[in-house]
């Protein structure tokens, strides 16, 4: 499978988990987001191979990042958010997590 397949299966699923709302998923997408590793997460889509090693191209690192920040808008709580924060982000992943951070905000209130 082609790097550019494999970066579109996994914004699919990324989606898919967004959209089931499952509030065990908060950390999986954290992980995501923030390049922690996620070893600890037995899922089908991660092992212990980090997002650098499996995709080379940053554009692509980032899209799946960015795909999982977005999701984090309609399942993640405040420790979410202090977890981004703490991971701290750069140029677009920025742009995402002020989004999301808005968006939290305003759903937990």
């Amino acid at each position: 499978m082609g790097e550019t397949q494999s970066v579109r299966m996994w914004l699919t699923a990324i989606k898919a988990l967004g959209r089931l709302a499952n509030r065990g998923d908060r950390k999986l997408m954290v992980a995501i987001a923030t390049e922690n590793k996620v070893e600890r997460y037995h899922h089908t889509l991660l092992d212990e191979v980090p997002l650098a090693q499996r995709f080379p191209k940053v554009k692509h690192q980032n899209h799946i990042r960015r795909r999982a920040i977005a999701v984090l808008a309609d399942i993640g709580d405040l420790d979410t958010l202090a977890a981004l924060q703490e991971a701290g982000f750069e140029g677009e992943l920025s742009r995402a997590f002020y989004q999301v951070a808005s968006a939290i905000y305003r759903r937990v209130g």
